[in-house]
This record gives structure tokens, sequence and C-alpha cells, in this order.
């Protein structure tokens, strides 16, 4: 009677320990999901910026030299326009962020599958 209960015992801290894992992975891949869908809103908005420069960059290039002088646009007074050299640092700092980004964006993906991988056999565990 003993030795049941020492193997009971011994089953139930072992189950709860597998429980504890399957907790700890559980938050893990919570926190892989959070990042990913972190850098998946961060690359959007870096892809709508590049867009945005890229058109700028296009007018910018076809505007001619300093013959609109004499014309300003109609928002001259208001705000600055950046030359194109300015547009163009921007542009490459948008893209280096959006690379890193989507870096960022697989890794978090990749942890995720990892993890719910690891789920799957800790439940497989669980119920056997």
């Amino acid at each position: 009677d003993h030795l049941r209960r020492q193997a009971l015992q011994a089953v139930d801290d072992s189950m709860q320990s597998v429980r504890a894992q399957r907790d700890a992975l559980t938050r893990d891949a919570a926190e892989a999901i959070g990042r990913f869908e972190e850098s998946s809103d961060q690359a959007t908005t870096l892809e709508d910026a590049i867009t945005a420069l890229s058109a700028k960059k296009d007018a910018l290039s076809k505007q001619p030299g300093d013959e609109d002088e004499a014309t300003p646009s109609p928002c001259a007074e208001d705000e600055a326009e950046p030359t194109l050299e300015e547009v163009e640092r921007q542009l490459s700092r948008a893209k280096a962020s959006l690379k890193e980004a989507q870096t960022e964006k697989r890794r978090a993906q990749t942890r995720q599958s990892e993890l719910e991988r690891q789920l799957r056999l800790l439940e497989d565990e669980l119920t056997s």
C-alpha cells in the first residue's frame, strides 16, 4: 500500500511538472504571437511609408531644376518641401527598417511554430 501511494505521488508530481511546462509554453506562444502581430503591423506601416516616399521621390525627380521658384506651390508657406536627398535618405531608412521588421516577423513565426509543436507533444503526454 505504501509503494502504491509513492507511485501515485510520483505520477502526480510528474503530471504537475508537465502541466507547469505546458503553462510556460502557452505563455511563450502567446508572446510569440504578440511579437509576430507587432512586427506584421510595423512591416505594413513601413510598406505604406515606402510607397509614399517612393512616389514623393518620383515627383521630386521629375520637377524641373530652379524654374519653378517664381511660382511657389500653394503650401510652400505652410511647410518646407523636403529635398530629393532627404526623401532618398528617408526611403533608405524605411527600407532598412522594413527588412528588420520582416526578419523579426519570420523569427516570431518560427518560434511560435516550435512552441506549438512542443505544446502538442505535452498535451499528448498529458492525455496518454
